[in-house]
């Protein structure tokens, strides 16, 4: 139960820091598409080509954030590897997807798979997989 429930909130956890730089990096470097009222697909395509250098690096910032939060929020509460990488992998084709999906530089395309995975990776291995100890609650007897 821990690790289905490791991996519902790692899912929401990581889209919820990805879309989160996401939004930052919209503020800080408005695109054509953010300008746009209405877009056709073409038009997402064609706006998201003509994407400042910056917001293309908040993308990779957003992607590395997402796995990050994927891994250690996943670890965290399954105490599993396994439910870690499951969620880690699941982020990493969300970003795969949006790679194959929009035009994006070469760079761009093979950061777009190697973010997800390294900061996945350093997530899962700050949280520890061992339960939290427990305190011992014990108190002294009163005459020690």
């Amino acid at each position: 139960m821990r690790a289905f429930l490791g991996i519902i909130v790692g899912i929401v956890v990581a889209l919820a820091a990805a879309s989160c730089v996401a939004v930052i990096g919209g503020w800080l470097f408005p695109t054509p598409l953010q300008r746009a009222i209405e877009m056709t697909p073409d038009g997402v395509r064609s706006a998201f080509g003509d994407m400042p250098l910056g917001a293309r690096l908040t993308l990779v910032v957003a992607w590395l954030a997402g796995g990050f939060a994927a891994g250690a929020v996943a670890k965290a509460i399954s105490r599993q590897r396994w439910a870690a990488w499951t969620v880690i992998i699941l982020f990493g084709l969300y970003a795969l997807a949006t790679v194959l999906l929009l035009p994006m530089p070469g760079w761009l395309q093979a950061l777009g798979i190697v973010a997800p995975l390294v900061g996945g990776a350093i997530g899962e291995g700050l949280v520890s997989a061992a339960p939290p100890a427990t305190p011992d609650h014990t108190e002294p007897a009163i005459g020690d």
